[in-house]
């Protein structure tokens, strides 16, 4: 069995804060509240495309590739348990409670009904009610092709190349097919990077920090530059965050613990259950006051807590005494 990497859990910590910080805000922002549409905006350019390197790089590592054939039945199984499942439970899940909540609360992106939002949730999913639930779906299906992909004798390398034309071409909004498309290239480039952990680190140790800066300009930078050069920027934004954000983690923590990789450990809860747990608290918080102009720097802190040690307190009283659901939310 490979040994545990603690700068992945460290840097999953990470990654799993910003998805929190870009679900603060579902569709209006509040006004007078410039410099969070902007932050969210940088945000938005890279922390999924680094989260699903995050994921390749797992599947490298473990080798998941090098399935056996005849095993292949059990191992898609498992996977659909793991993904599939609170795919479609936690998507039904935020449907209806938005469709019951919404006679209570505020609501963001409210389904017109339980039959449109079922639709958009699982079809038009441009406009699903459940947005964030997308990435197991498209996790599933990465998973689902790597030990075929791999049979080919070339290694991770097919999926690279497959990554790379959907990224060029695009999906339809369909299926969630469009957001598979957009982020495929990074799960291969970190299956590619998994695979090969032990030469890479120290380059990634050496060079992360020195990346970093450039990393941090072209996020400003974005905001600044002549249109035609904006998906360039967002493209490169992306790549430099893997070695910038994984290296500098090895950099400063090695393989050992860091403060991250408490919220690392929680991954999935949080990603399952942020949208609800800030939901719910922004709700309760509207009846009480608005949330634009000065009001958000009360919002903020409070919704991010929500969204980050909300789920965990769920994860650790709820879900412990249902061994099914604490399984499936690990």
């Amino acid at each position: 069995m490979a040994a545990r990497r603690f700068d992945i859990d460290n840097a999953k910590g990470i990654a799993i804060l910003l998805v929190v910080f870009g679900h603060i805000v579902a569709r209006e922002s509040p006004l007078d509240n410039a410099w969070y549409d902007h932050a969210r905006a940088a945000v938005y350019r890279f922390h999924m495309p680094f989260f699903m390197y995050l994921s390749g790089y797992v599947a490298g590592y473990k080798a998941l590739g090098a399935v056996p054939m005849d095993r292949y039945g059990a191992y898609l199984r498992s996977r659909a348990v793991r993904l599939l499942v609170p795919f479609f439970a936690f998507g039904l899940i935020v449907l209806l409670g938005k469709m019951l909540a919404a006679h209570v609360i505020h609501v963001d992106n409210r389904p017109a009904g339980f039959l449109d939002g079922l639709v958009d949730l699982f079809w038009t999913t441009g406009q699903s009610p459940s947005g964030s639930v997308w990435f197991m779906f498209c996790l599933f299906l990465f998973l689902a092709v790597t030990p075929p992909l791999f049979r080919l004798g070339a290694g991770y390398w097919p999926h690279l190349a497959i990554g790379a034309v959907l990224l060029a071409t695009g999906l339809p909004q369909r299926v969630y097919l469009n957001k598979a498309a957009e982020v495929a290239l990074y799960f291969a480039l970190g299956a590619l990077a998994g695979e090969r952990a032990e030469r890479l680190d120290a380059p990634l140790r050496r060079f992360g920090p020195v990346i970093a800066p450039v990393f941090a300009v072209l996020l400003v930078a974005w905001g600044f530059a002549p249109g035609a050069w904006r998906d360039a920027i967002a493209f490169a934004t992306a790549l430099l965050s893997i070695p910038a954000i994984h290296g500098t983690v090895l950099a400063v923590h090695g393989q050992a613990p860091a403060w991250s990789q408490v919220f690392g450990r929680f991954t999935f809860a949080i990603y399952l259950l942020n949208t609800i747990a800030i939901g719910v608290a922004k709700g309760v918080m509207l009846r009480v006051m608005p949330w634009d102009g000065v009001n958000f720097l009360l919002f903020f802190p409070v919704l991010m807590l929500a969204g980050t040690l909300g789920p965990i307190i769920v994860k650790l009283t709820l879900f412990r005494v249902h061994p099914a659901i604490d399984r499936m939310t690990d």
